[in-house]
C-alpha cells in the first residue's frame, strides 16, 4: 500500500543540528526527520527511532530525489547512485551493500509503524513511497 505524503517545513527540536521536512501521511500521521550528529532521528506518533549516519543519509537521498522530480516514476534512485552518494566502509560497494542498508532502515522504520515508507522496484531502484506536495 503506497502512502501519500505531504511535506511541510518543520523546526528541529533541541539538540538537532539541521531542520528537515515534516512528512504527513494521508492518514494524518506526522513524521519528523531530524538530522543529528552523527546520524538522525525519525519521530512518528510519539515513537522515536535513531538512525546511524549512513542510514539517515539514505532517507535524505530518497527525500531529496522525491522532491526534485515531478513524476513519481522518476523518483526511483538506482543502487549505484545511492552507493555514490553515501559513505560505506567497504572499498568495493555493490548492490548487496545498498540492499542491506535498505533492510536495516526498513526494520527501524517498522518500529515506528512506517515499514512501507521505502518502496523498491527490481531493476529500477528505491524511492520514498507516495507523493510529495
Amino acid at each position: 500500500m503506497a502512502i501519500q505524503l505531504y511535506v511541510t517545513e518543520a523546526t528541529a527540536g533541541e539538540g538537532a543540528a539541521t531542520p528537515f521536512p515534516r512528512v504527513v501521511t494521508r492518514t494524518g500521521r506526522a513524521v519528523d526527520l531530524m538530522q543529528r550528529e552523527p546520524g538522525g532521528l525519525v519521530c512518528a506518533d510519539g515513537a522515536e527511532v535513531l538512525f546511524a549516519r549512513t542510514e539517515f543519509a539514505l532517507l535524505r537521498v530518497l527525500v531529496e530525489r522525491r522532491r526534485a522530480v515531478s513524476d513519481a516514476d522518476d523518483a526511483f534512485v538506482r543502487w549505484v547512485d545511492i552507493a555514490a552518494s553515501l559513505s560505506f566502509r567497504s572499498l568495493a560497494v555493490d548492490s548487496e551493500n545498498v540492499r542491506e542498508l535498505v533492510r536495516r532502515v526498513r526494520r527501524k522504520l517498522a518500529l515506528a509503524g512506517l515499514a512501507d515508507l521505502i518502496e523498491s522496484r527490481q531493476g529500477t531502484g528505491y524511492r520514498l513511497s507516495g507523493t510529495l506536495q
